[in-house]
């Protein structure tokens, strides 16, 4: 038996080399950043409606908290709206005859973020820029409309599949959130 010794000093062909060339590795750094840009993109989107869904959720809770508190407190309640500052608050009736309403607080006061905006407001078919929806000690409220939309930095309307309606019942004083 005769064998051979492997002999090292072969010199191995480019087809054999182990590794990767330089234009491979900057063509996968290519394919990286570009993915990157698409996954940042997508998840800018993903906030920005995530944002515009947690404020209907809140305002929705706030007008809830609103109606519950008018029956159980056998007041009326105010939720204030202003559709330019982006805020609204809570109010009850006041047993004070120097004021009609007084605030429930700090807890039921909300600013919009600023990628979110009012587009519409309506309190019994009237549009208006500031008012108030009364939830009555009955269960019933003023009847309301209110649009959420995303906005872009300078306060303009995205687009109109980016909104969130609200809709307050005159007789129930329930509400609908689409």
């Amino acid at each position: 038996m005769n064998e051979t010794a492997p002999s090292y000093s072969k010199r191995i062909s480019p087809r054999n080399r182990r590794g990767f060339t330089l234009l491979e590795l900057i063509l996968v750094c290519a394919i990286i950043v570009i993915v990157m840009g698409v996954v940042s993109a997508s998840m800018t989107g993903f906030l920005a409606r995530s944002q515009l869904r947690r404020s209907a959720s809140r305002l929705a809770s706030m007008a809830v908290f609103a109606r519950t508190h008018a029956i159980t407190a056998g007041r009326q309640v105010e939720m204030r709206v202003d559709k330019y500052a982006g805020e609204v608050a809570l109010f009850e009736q006041s047993d004070d005859p120097d004021q009609e309403f007084s605030s429930l607080g700090a807890r039921w006061r909300y600013s919009l973020p600023q990628n979110v905006s009012i587009s519409a407001f309506e309190i019994g078919g009237e549009e208006t820029e500031q008012g108030s929806i009364i939830f009555f000690p009955e269960g019933g409220a003023e009847e309301a409309y209110l649009v959420l939309s995303l906005c872009d930095s300078q306060g303009r309307i995205m687009t109109a599949a980016e909104q969130k309606q609200i809709w307050v019942n005159k007789i129930t004083g329930r509400l609908k959130v689409e």
